[in-house]
């Protein structure tokens, strides 16, 4: 909540800047990632212990790559899923902070035979700029190079490009307000609470406490957009989630969808269910709700999808329009 604040004072002080919660997204908006947290992982074996736990590459860290990730159980399933940044000797993943906890134990447990430590890194806090011109503006305004799909080391903090208009700063808190200082002044910066709104709407699912070890990468459409290597080799887990992408049928993927159900919130987790047919063919695993209407991102089966006849068990009057994911699905 301190950064939060921080960000809301510097943001009031800075010229011209507006801090408000308006009904149409600004050009470009700080959003502050409370929900998170850190884990860090250091000593000379930090990216050969993540790469046989982790579905990427972390080998790409090398090359300053951003990495979606995910920590699987022996059958295949999500324990968590993270955002990773770092260099050999010291990478950061952050997860969702119901969690942190979980996760951490769930990695530490395989590190008793590698040179790693692994800490909660209490001290590292993240924001958000969002916008259509985020990058190009962050680039301007501290006079970086900054690269789609890359990181780079800035004054104490790590830029992420998570994409073109989603740019994560991650730092210690004075250190992230020092840099903050830089941006305040960018036109148009506002400062709201929309995180979900962009996950949702890039079709970007994460494991939560309600979700773990439920779902294969696959089913969160990991392997649509960068979240899992097949060619990288053995990882905990790493043979179900190959048969599943070349010996079996995937019949549940990531669907994008909206619904007008008032002023109440979905459950995380919730079912969705089709006239007719007993079992639920998916759940919720992410939304983000204004004015009444709920966007949300579900795991459906194949079959279901799509169809006129599929409801949301919690508001079962609610009428289900589908939209599209900015990647396709084969």
């Amino acid at each position: 909540m301190l950064i939060w604040n921080s960000i809301i004072n510097a943001l009031a002080d800075a010229a011209g800047a507006v801090v408000s919660a308006p009904s149409e997204p600004l050009e470009l908006t700080i959003i502050p990632l409370d929900d998170y947290g850190f884990i860090r992982l250091s000593g000379p074996d930090a990216v050969k212990f993540l790469q046989g736990q982790s579905t990427c590459d972390c080998m790409r860290l090398a090359n300053h790559d951003v990495l979606l990730g995910a920590h699987c159980n022996p059958k295949g399933r999500m324990i968590s899923s993270f955002i990773l940044s770092g260099s050999d000797g010291d990478i950061l993943l952050r997860l969702h902070s119901s969690l942190l906890e979980l996760g951490f134990e769930a990695l530490k447990k395989y590190s008793v035979f590698s040179k790693v430590q692994l800490q909660v890194a209490e001290n590292i806090k993240a924001f958000a700029v969002v916008g259509a011109a985020a990058q190009a503006e962050i680039s301007r305004a501290l006079n970086v190079e900054l690269a789609a799909g890359k990181f780079l080391q800035f004054a104490r903090c790590t830029l992420l490009v998570l994409h073109e208009y989603v740019v994560e700063f991650r730092g210690e808190q004075d250190d992230l307000l020092a840099v903050l200082a830089g941006i305040a002044a960018l036109p148009g910066l506002s400062a709201r609470r929309d995180w979900d709104k962009v996950l949702v709407e890039r079709g970007w699912a994460e494991v939560q406490a309600v979700t773990t070890e439920n779902y294969i990468p696959q089913m969160f459409n990991y392997h649509l957009i960068d979240g899992i290597s097949f060619k990288k080799g053995c990882y905990t887990g790493q043979e179900i989630v190959a048969r599943m992408q070349y010996l079996g049928k995937q019949k549940k993927h990531l669907y994008l969808a909206y619904a007008a159900t008032g002023s109440a919130l979905l459950n995380l987790g919730g079912a969705l269910r089709v006239l007719g047919k007993s079992e639920s063919q998916g759940e919720i695993v992410g939304f983000a709700a204004r004015d009444g209407v709920v966007e949300f991102l579900a795991v459906i089966n194949d079959e279901a999808a799509n169809s006129t006849d599929i409801y949301i068990e919690q508001f079962p009057e609610a009428k289900i329009s589908w939209l599209e994911l900015p990647y396709a699905i084969p």
